[in-house]
């Protein structure tokens, strides 16, 4: 007999699959309540100099994002709306809208 699991249980579930998998996951993004995290689309792509990530947020309420990054982050934008600032710890996605976000990565003296 199957039963369904709760998405909080599936979500993690399917975190121990990747890991056991070897498959690596360059960005990970988190809302505040982990329910909502079906409802939360994200996909990234890493460039030589950062990140390039958009989330799109198919729920009926505004959803809150945390998002953690393999590397240290340096200048945070959203390309949609460049002069507004972003905090990687509360991104705010209104219902059915998307985000489309550029991070560069944190340059240290040591490191050129």
């Amino acid at each position: 007999l199957a039963t369904p699991l709760e998405a909080p249980s599936l979500n993690t579930l399917l975190d121990a699959v990747a890991a056991r998998a070897q498959v690596s996951r360059p960005a990970r993004f988190h809302s505040a309540n982990p329910s909502q995290d079906w409802l939360l689309e994200a996909r990234s792509v890493e460039t030589s100099g950062g990140m390039i990530f958009y989330l799109v947020n198919h729920s009926d309420e505004t959803i809150e994002t945390t998002v953690s990054l393999p590397f240290e982050a340096g200048k945070v934008m959203d390309l949609r709306r460049p002069w507004r600032s972003v905090n990687l710890n509360r991104i705010r996605t209104a219902p059915g809208r998307a985000g489309i976000y550029a991070i560069s990565r944190e340059h240290h003296a040591d490191e050129e």
